[in-house]
C-alpha cells in the first residue's frame, strides 16, 4: 500500500526515491526478478481538488486513472496486482464530516484487504476502489 498525496500529477519526491531503490531490475523485475510478482498494490491518494477537475473535459484535461499510468504500468511490469486507487478528492475544502466518512471507508478496505473480503475482479471494474465500496467488500460489515 503506498499512501500520498498526488503532488504535480505524481507522487511526492520521497515515493519516488523508494521505487528507485526497490523497484530494482534482477530483483523487482527482469531477469530473476520475481520478488514482487503476485503481490498486490493499492495507491490511497489524496487531491486537493475536487474529482470533477478529474475528467476529460475538467480542469486536469485527464482522469486520475491517466494520470496514474506510468506509476500502474511500473508496478505492473514487475508483475504486481495494481488495484484502483482509493481516493479521496477535495481536501482542501473538505468538511469534518465528510472527512470522517472517508476515515471509515479507508479503515474498511484496511480490514478488508486484512480479512481477504474484496472482490478484485469487481473493484477493477471502477476509476476508484473506494467509487462503489459496499458493492466491492463481500460480505461487508455495516456502517457505524
Amino acid at each position: 500500500m503506498l499512501q500520498h498525496p498526488f503532488f504535480w500529477y505524481s507522487t511526492p519526491a520521497l515515493v519516488k526515491q523508494w521505487e528507485d531503490l526497490v523497484l530494482e531490475h534482477g530483483w523487482a523485475y527482469g531477469s530473476g526478478g520475481t520478488a514482487l510478482a503476485g503481490k498486490r498494490l493499492l495507491n490511497v491518494i489524496t487531491t486537493g481538488g475536487g474529482e470533477e477537475a478529474y475528467r476529460h473535459d475538467g480542469l486536469r484535461g485527464h482522469t486520475l486513472r491517466d494520470l496514474l499510468c506510468p506509476l500502474r504500468r511500473s508496478f505492473e511490469l514487475c508483475g504486481m496486482d495494481y488495484l484502483p486507487p482509493f481516493v479521496v478528492h477535495g481536501t482542501h475544502g473538505m468538511s469534518d464530516d465528510a472527512l470522517d466518512t472517508h476515515v471509515r471507508d479507508y479503515r474498511r478496505v484496511v480490514e478488508a484487504l486484512r480479512d481477504g473480503t474484496i472482490d478484485f475482479d469487481k473493484a477493477r471494474t471502477y476509476p476508484r476502489l473506494n467509487r462503489r465500496l459496499d458493492e466491492v467488500l463481500v460480505n461487508p460489515v455495516p456502517r457505524d
